[in-house]
């Protein structure tokens, strides 16, 4: 190896996700119980959000240079749980990562996309500078349980995620692909531009139980959503490739960049089957 180190505090600290920018820095991200974590002078939550004794997570963040030092890390989380999924650097080093919360005390900013924390647990969308601070933060979720688990930038730098919620009021736009939950779990998707205002989201499922879990963009701007699914019907009013053959298969959607319907496709066995990641060559497959 060319270098390698450890970060972390006293307590438990992991990695998730890392993301190089276009100079060559590495931001990785993760989650800590770690009350001592060794965050970077003037950083932005240079404290963990946890009450002290319980062993809760906050996110850490944390950027190397190409040669390994430090340049910022921070915390950043509420009271309770929060745990980063997905995490992708802009052409202006800006940083965009993502995943869920719970507790309600997540340091969303003034005047962000959704403010109120509303379930068991909501999705979060966070944007920092190069340098480490707060460009936005929102929440993203309804009443019940909703995770973001994959982000990705449309070839216009407008960010897409996806996720999987539980919630019956999931923020979906007027005349989105899917406006209801159809199942115990569906998919979701979402397109958010740079500064942090929603386009447009969406429900994606069937009556069982679905999850999305990572995603990606073509050049075109075309949209892929990885998961897995237990519903024989996935977006019944569209004509899917194969059928659920399964307790649990793959799952693969494709959306315009609209988001409206391309295709999706079943892939899967007698058993028990998951897709984890996504990406798209230069071809668009």
């Amino acid at each position: 190896p060319v270098w390698t180190t450890y970060f972390g505090g006293s307590g438990g600290d992991w990695g998730t996700d890392l993301a190089i920018d276009a100079a060559g820095n590495i931001i990785v991200q993760g989650a800590t119980n770690s009350t001592n974590l060794p965050v970077t002078p003037g950083c932005f939550q240079p404290v963990v959000g946890q009450k002290p004794g319980f062993s809760i997570n906050d996110v850490m963040l944390v950027k190397f240079t190409n040669a390994g030092s430090v340049v910022w890390a921070t915390y950043f989380g509420g009271s309770l749980n929060d745990q980063p999924l997905g995490i992708c650097v802009d052409a202006a080093q800006n940083v965009y990562f993502a995943g869920w919360t719970e507790g309600g005390k997540f340091p969303v900013s003034t005047g962000a996309f959704q403010t109120t924390y509303r379930g068991a647990r909501d999705g979060f969308l966070v944007k920092l500078t190069p340098t480490g601070g707060r460009a936005w933060a929102t929440y993203i979720g309804g009443t019940g349980e909703d995770v973001i688990s994959g982000i990705a930038f449309d070839p216009s730098g407008n960010v897409i995620l996806a996720g999987s919620s539980q919630s019956t009021n999931f923020p979906v736009t007027t005349g989105a692909l899917q406006s209801q939950l159809l199942g115990w779990s569906d998919v979701v998707a979402a397109k958010f531009t740079p500064a942090g205002a929603r386009v447009w989201s969406t429900y994606l499922g069937g009556s069982d139980t679905d999850y999305g879990r990572d995603v990606c963009t073509d050049a075109a701007g075309n949209i892929y959503i990885a998961g897995s699914t237990q519903s024989t019907n996935v977006l019944a009013a569209q004509t899917m490739i194969g059928s659920q053959a399964g307790l649990q298969d793959m799952l693969m959607l494709s959306l315009t960049n609209a988001g409206g319907f391309r295709w999706g496709r079943y892939l899967g066995g007698l058993y028990t089957d998951a897709l984890a990641s996504v990406c798209a060559d230069l071809g668009g497959n």
